[in-house]
């Protein structure tokens, strides 16, 4: 071995050994710093004319949305009115919520699962009317939407997902291609399989033809503002290229942000939904208490329709007590994971809010629930961000949690 390259070596792997060691490197950590700085990789910026053009498109794109939805809600509720004939209970409206949360994703795939085997009426799995979801919980989504066999196939998923679908790039890969941290051809390749044609026509299906929805949360870094895909429109839309359209927002959904690369959709980057918000479901009241009174108004006869939220957390709601070294990337990780933490206790109290509004305005007409990992179950000790044995540990127990009714939490602290 050259004895030049033996002593660079040696002086990198012991830092400590000596102040010139440390001298070189502080030299080296900061030519690194200054070539990641020169390296990056370029990308054609939008003008500030063309970031205002597509602001405004995009405002008007989310109110037209926002009706559209409200609109398939009530043809919804009419159609099933109408099906179960004079007499009949109060039709509802089921809504599902799946947070962000990475490889937590296991736990609101076993929970749907296990809650397939719930028999009491009230409390069994419905068929949703609308799943909505960011980072982990957009690739839960469409199975959900979909139910039955679909939702064994996603939690399956978890149970396999490799520990190389996501791994840490080399230090001269990140520094030439600084798109992201980590390398995620793995899990790419796992989409291109799990997200295929039959799943993307039954979502566009679903919507065509039941007004039933699929909502996937991205963050739209360009215009800093969350973006809400009505998928089945867009896989409708994109007509043969619809599955290519799904997996490109799915994976925009999960993009951690500098951990995965970032994803550019019409002309803009887009990153994790987590964020923007982790939970995205019903926040105010006004439309849906409008929703329930235009329905009301045209099926003066039939009971009042409920709506019902059903919100899965794939996490747990509190960070573990954990000692925090005084080195800034520490502190910084830290710091941004309480910040996640509390955005979802943020968006359970306006959801909370939300529905005892609807209440008070309709009596009895809102149900909330939300359910999430339990303080007390083990984190992981190791350093990848998939781990199959913790995953699998998770699925079992979301599973074994949504057999049981008893799982669901209505007060929000």
């Amino acid at each position: 071995m050259n004895p030049r390259r033996s002593w660079l070596c040696h002086g990198l792997a012991n830092p400590r050994r000596s102040s010139f060691n440390r001298g070189v490197k502080r030299a080296l950590d900061l030519a690194a710093l200054l070539l990641l700085a020169a390296c990056s990789v370029s990308r054609e910026l939008p003008s500030p004319e063309r970031l205002q053009q597509l602001a405004s498109r995009e405002a008007e794109v989310v109110l037209a949305q926002e009706q559209e939805w409200l609109n398939m809600a009530k043809a919804r509720l009419l159609s099933e009115i109408d099906r179960a004939g004079a007499g009949a209970p109060a039709v509802t409206l089921d809504c599902l919520v799946l947070s962000g949360g990475g490889q937590h994703g296991a736990f609101g795939a076993g929970f749907l699962k296990g809650w397939g085997e719930v028999r009491e009426p009230e409390a069994s799995r419905p068929e949703f009317d609308m799943v909505s979801g960011v980072s982990t919980g957009s690739l839960i989504a469409p199975f959900a939407l979909l139910g039955g066999a679909q939702i064994d196939r996603v939690d399956q998923l978890y149970r396999s997902l490799p520990d190389d679908a996501a791994v840490g790039r080399g230090f001269i890969s990140i520094a030439f291609r600084r798109k992201s941290l980590l390398d995620i051809s793995g899990l790419q390749e796992i989409l291109v399989r799990e997200i295929d044609d039959a799943l993307a026509g039954g979502v566009a299906g679903a919507r065509r033809d039941q007004n039933r929805l699929l909502l996937v949360g991205t963050t739209n870094l360009d215009l800093a503002r969350m973006r809400m895909w009505d998928v089945g429109e867009e896989v409708a839309r994109a007509a043969e290229g619809g599955t290519a359209r799904m997996r490109t927002i799915l994976l925009a959904s999960c993009s951690i942000p500098a951990a995965f690369p970032p994803i550019e959709i019409d002309g803009c980057l887009h990153v994790d939904g987590g964020a923007s918000e982790q939970l995205f479901g019903i926040a105010r009241a006004e439309p849906f208490v409008a929703l329930i009174q235009e329905v009301q108004r045209l099926r003066p006869n039939a009971k009042t329709p409920r709506v019902r939220q059903w919100t899965i957390v794939n996490g747990k709601l509190d960070l573990d007590p954990k000692g925090t070294p005084i080195d800034w990337p520490s502190v910084a990780g830290r710091s941004i994971s309480q910040m996640t933490y509390s955005m979802t206790w943020s968006a359970l109290h306006r959801q909370r809010l939300a529905s005892d509004l609807i209440n008070a305005a309709l009596p009895g007409a809102c149900e909330f629930r939300f359910v999430a990992i339990p303080q007390d179950f083990q984190s992981p000790t190791g350093e990848t961000i998939f781990e199959p044995a913790y995953m699998r540990a998770l699925a079992d127990l979301g599973e074994k949690m949504g057999r049981d009714p008893a799982s669901w939490r209505t007060k929000v602290r």
